[in-house]
């Protein structure tokens, strides 16, 4: 009556007499305002849901109670080589390795989740499509309905392999400045910036009799002789 819109469902059927001819018309109207409302929030989250998705520099992945994907976003595909929409339906397994310590990782993750609802921080690999592995950093945790009921699974995956390069590397230079040192014919000690002994080499037991673990954590002046006593000596 004031001129706004009603958004409407609406069904029309003839009505006719015994001979067949129209007389008139049925028609049944329901009000669906509340129904184009629920559907407009529903697509607004949906969309707001897909925004975070494509915004988040992490891989993401979705799954349904059986561990089935059902949704990626796009830094997980190119994390793994995949076009968009390759990772749906697969299951979970498919993504990691079938083989030890692989295996091993993914079943403490299992358990962490059934006990805790969620399992952090823990480092593997996937399988990117051409076979080769990734290591990654995984975070999951259950999505469930308001009753508790498990709906699914969302899952956060961050590629690091530049980390476990640069750690790599820097295992690297440890076990070769580490060589160095021992090879060396002269005693050598490092100490931090108060003069504590981290570490030192065969030479420098050799020297004094003590080991790596008995000056470990002691100051370097242990080593040194008393000024006052050599010049009473002297």
């Amino acid at each position: 009556k004031d001129g706004s819109l009603c958004p409407v469902e609406f069904n029309v059927s003839y009505v006719k007499d015994a001979a067949g001819k129209i007389t008139g018309a049925f028609s049944s109207i329901r009000d669906i305002t509340e129904r184009k409302k629920a559907e407009k929030e529903r697509a607004e989250a949906k969309q707001f849901l897909e925004n975070i998705l494509r915004a988040t520099l992490d891989g993401l992945v979705v799954t349904d109670a059986g561990g089935n994907v059902i949704q990626t976003n796009e830094a997980l595909e190119k994390i793994l080589g995949y076009d968009t929409g390759e990772l749906q339906g697969k299951h979970k397994a498919e993504l990691g390795p079938p083989e030890q310590p692989y295996m091993g990782i993914a079943a403490k993750m299992m358990d962490s989740l059934r006990d805790c609802g969620f399992a952090g921080n823990h480092e593997t690999a996937w399988l990117r499509k051409d076979g080769s592995l990734c290591p990654v950093e995984i975070n999951i945790g259950y999505v469930k309905d308001e009753a508790g009921s498990i709906l699914g699974a969302v899952g956060g995956v961050r590629d690091i392999t530049q980390r476990k390069k640069a750690e790599h590397e820097l295992k690297e230079s440890r076990d070769f400045f580490q060589a160095v040192i021992e090879c060396s014919r002269d005693g050598i000690i490092i100490t931090d910036e108060k003069g504590m002994i981290k570490l030192v080499n065969t030479a420098i037991e050799q020297l004094f009799g003590y080991t790596t673990d008995e000056l470990a954590g002691r100051h370097a002046s242990m080593l040194v002789v008393d000024d006052r006593e050599v010049r009473k000596k002297a």
